[in-house]
């Protein structure tokens, strides 16, 4: 993970209702009242109105490496499939709805679970 100074930091389970990474520490829409910037189901990671890049990079990204990836490339309401994803490169930067930046790690197990589509993921929020 960054190293610099955070404004929230750590893992967050993430499921279908997805999760706000623009409260600290992040939560669910229902209980922080914001939007849903990331999501997982049992087959894809997605995102709503907030805009995505996938982290392919060894190692993980600045701030601004994570600005320039998202201004340049990112996408808004995209899915990645998590069979698509290399193995260990389940790595995304985000810009939230209320334009902060976040990098996002899921766990290599990511929804993969047939009983449920709630994925671990380790968060940075700049």
């Amino acid at each position: 993970m960054p190293t610099d100074e955070a404004f929230s930091f750590g893992v967050a389970a993430i499921a279908t209702d997805g999760v706000d990474l623009d409260v600290n520490p992040p939560q669910p829409p229902a209980l922080s009242g914001g939007e849903a910037e990331f999501r997982t189901t049992k087959t894809e990671a997605f995102v709503t109105k907030a805009r995505v890049y996938q982290w392919s990079e060894a190692g993980s990204p600045t701030e601004e490496q994570c600005i320039g990836g998202v201004e340049a490339f990112g996408q808004a309401g995209t899915s990645v499939g998590f069979t698509d994803l290399k193995e260990g490169i389940w790595a995304f930067c985000v810009r939230t709805s209320e334009d902060r930046y976040a990098y996002v790690v899921l766990a290599d197990e990511a929804a993969t679970s047939a009983e449920n589509s709630t994925s671990s993921a380790s968060y940075f929020v700049w």
